[in-house]
């Protein structure tokens, strides 16, 4: 048996356990009913299912991990949890699997990991706080005011990325790589509003840090890019583009080598951090930094203990999946607990909760026009020294380091 089909058959074991082992407590009052619907597909025969379907249990895999041990974890607040699996795949006639029935004593409803399916369960359900664990848009908030969305809107990323560059590139030529195409239209966008958001603060000393110049170019391609940046000065280059933008990032780098007497410093989309053809060494020469919606430093100790707990129980490394999952019904769950429901009718968010989550943080706000509740949390993390630190959003301004002494350079017109 390969590790695969055994991580598969540790988590389905631990599942089956899971709904025998409930545990028991001193009154119905101290159990929470935890409803996680995840798409199993159980009853199909694994080659019968097609790509997208086994992409689908494989997520659902690693989230039921994450619920799991978020819920059997010291770090848990003090009660019982009572963990119900509920199949969110459809059978192997196409039809739905579950039924108004199965939430009716739910205290709390994790899942499904689709947009549809989300919203079906939640109208099911309307007054049980619900918990999303993959990206399904601003959109979700408006089902209802008990909605959780755990992933960070471009807008929030970009409103931090707009926020801190100006008070480190005091003076600095700084570049926005505008492609507008399709795909990175809305990020770009947030940046250019959070931009100009920046310039009506009051920023003594600093209004010609606000000046900022776009270089049109594509999702593939730097345009002009070069012509607009200064030599053997530090330029800042900002990219507000996110996964359509792979090829440009690889192009940046490839091109930067070859321009080594124009320096630049990179600022970018959450996703570059995960363009694994960044070769480390270049990441380095241009303090790559990126808005995160999670980051945990390499010596962390609770993160170490939750990695093996997970090896533990399922044969592998936690993913994305596991550790948001693993976080996000820590933080919600811990609210519930101690805080009741009450607070979630408010229209601002509720006193923020400390709880030992191992990657990231949750600071719930209810957008204008919206319902639910998404996370505002963002991060800002950079390479330095060769390993990756969260940086420090109230750190002084860094001079620009001087290169050449050389006057003041026009524009570069290689």
């Amino acid at each position: 048996m390969g590790m695969k089909e055994l991580t598969r058959m540790k988590i389905v074991v631990s599942i089956f356990f899971a709904l025998l082992s409930v545990v028991p407590s001193a009154s119905a009052q101290d159990t929470l009913d935890v409803v996680v619907v995840l798409p199993m597909f159980s009853q199909w025969e694994e080659d019968s299912l097609s790509v997208k379907k086994l992409r689908l249990r494989e997520v659902a895999l690693d989230c039921w991990a994450g619920v799991s041990l978020a819920l059997d974890s010291a770090s848990a607040p003090p009660a019982h949890f009572a963990i119900r699996f509920v199949e969110a795949g459809e059978d192997t006639a196409g039809l739905r699997t579950y039924t108004r029935e199965d939430f009716l004593k739910a205290d709390l409803v994790i899942g499904p990991l689709r947009r549809s399916p989300f919203a079906e369960v939640h109208h099911m359900a309307p007054d049980v706080p619900h918990l999303a664990l993959t990206d399904l848009g601003a959109s979700t908030l408006h089902l209802g005011q008990k909605v959780f969305m755990p992933y960070t809107l471009d807008s929030e990323q970009m409103r931090a990325l707009a926020q801190f560059i100006p008070t480190q590139h005091a003076g600095e030529n700084t570049l926005m790589l505008a492609s507008d195409s399709p795909r990175t239209r809305r990020s770009e966008s947030a940046f250019r509003q959070a931009w100009h958001d920046s310039t009506l603060r009051d920023v003594s000393g600093m209004r010609d840090v606000l000046a900022l110049r776009e270089v049109a170019c594509t999702d593939k391609s730097l345009g002009a890019m070069w012509d607009s940046t200064t030599l053997f000065r530090r330029n800042i280059v900002i990219a507000p583009g996110g996964k359509a933008c792979r090829s440009l990032a690889g192009q940046l780098q490839t091109e930067s080598h070859v321009r080594d007497s124009i320096p630049i410093v990179v600022y970018a989309h959450s996703d570059w951090a995960d363009f694994d053809f960044l070769s480390w060494d270049w990441r380095e020469e241009v303090a790559l930094t990126t808005a995160a919606q999670g980051f945990h430093a390499e010596d962390d100790s609770l993160y170490a203990d939750f990695t093996l707990r997970h090896a533990l129980s399922t044969g592998r490394a936690p993913s994305k999946f596991s550790t948001l999952a693993y976080d996000a019904t820590l933080d919600v769950a811990s609210r519930l607990v101690q805080l009741g429901t009450s607070w979630m009718a408010a229209d601002q968010a509720a006193p923020a909760f400390p709880v030992a989550t191992v990657h990231h943080r949750f600071d719930w706000h209810t957008p204008a026009r919206a319902q639910g509740w998404i996370n505002n949390s963002v991060r800002l993390v950079r390479q330095q020294n060769y390993r990756r630190v969260e940086v420090d959003l109230s750190t002084t301004p860094t001079p620009a380091p001087v290169l050449a002494p050389t006057a003041t350079p026009a524009p570069n017109s290689e």
